[in-house]
């Protein structure tokens, strides 16, 4: 933290106390990985077996390194210190001057920074607080967050579809199946019908998982081509259903989350 900056201020979203939907996703990732790959994986042919594990652990990999890269980044944080006389005229020599100050983190506000109550600090071109990620999205995380989403559908996709394969694969030959269901329940101790269990189990639970961050995926696509956050764009659909208007700037390049570097 910068010096005099507000005390209580979150670094980044390892720093505790951790929120119980970030713990929630990890033990549920590592449910998917240990259920998928010893008990899913086995009921398919060789080849197939190969295409899947291949896609499943490229995709989890990628789900690895961006949350923990958008996790653990500086989201684009307003320098947290008492702004002095000439800072603001340097600011407003330069155009970044917003009419708005923020008293917790006594910076001017830039444009498209808000203050997180959550994370207690203002953020460069704040999208969200990402609850999931335990951390603010902005400038500097959002390409990692968007990355995070991506790879977090294709992961929960190839985990549901494989599921749902094996499954109706059962029901469509059963002797085949339950010959190979016998032989993994034998190989891991577990009788063959907590096999099949566990296999729709993980179905369910990566059902909802899917739907949830395909659409955000295509809500973020959106979100880029309109050069709009998603903070922007809930405070203007709200203005526009108020009758008013809020003035937001909806083609800020220089701004854009995505062309943060």
């Amino acid at each position: 933290m910068d010096e005099g900056g507000p005390a209580g201020q979150r670094a980044h979203g390892f720093e505790a106390p951790l929120h119980p939907l970030q713990v929630s996703s990890w033990v549920v990732f590592a449910l998917d990985v240990l259920v998928y790959a010893g008990i899913v994986l086995p009921f398919l042919d060789p080849l197939l077996l190969r295409v899947a594990a291949i896609v499943f652990g490229a995709s989890a990999a990628s789900l690895v390194f961006s949350a923990a890269a958008a996790t653990s980044c500086d989201p684009g944080v307003v320098a947290g210190r008492q702004a002095r006389g000439d800072d603001i005229s340097a600011l407003g020599e330069q155009g970044d001057l917003s009419p708005e100050f923020c008293d917790d983190c006594r910076v001017p506000m830039a444009p498209r920074s808000k203050h997180c109550n959550v994370c207690n600090k203002c953020v460069e071109v704040f999208d969200h607080h990402c609850m999931w990620l335990n951390n603010c999205v902005g400038r500097r995380n959002y390409k990692a967050f968007f990355a995070t989403i991506v790879s977090a559908s294709a992961t929960t996709g190839a985990v549901m579809g494989t599921c749902l394969y094996v499954l109706i694969g059962c029901a469509s030959d059963p002797d085949s199946l339950q010959r190979r269901k016998s032989a993994i329940a034998l190989s891991l101790g577990l009788p063959p019908g907590l096999v099949f269990a566990l296999t729709g189990v993980l179905a369910a639970m990566n059902a909802p998982l899917f739907l949830l961050d395909t659409q955000l995926v295509f809500l973020h696509i959106f979100l880029m081509t309109q050069r709009l956050t998603t903070h922007e764009y809930i405070t203007s659909k709200w203005a526009h259903e108020a009758g008013e208007d809020i003035g937001v700037d909806a083609d800020p390049a220089a701004d854009s989350p995505t062309g943060a570097q």
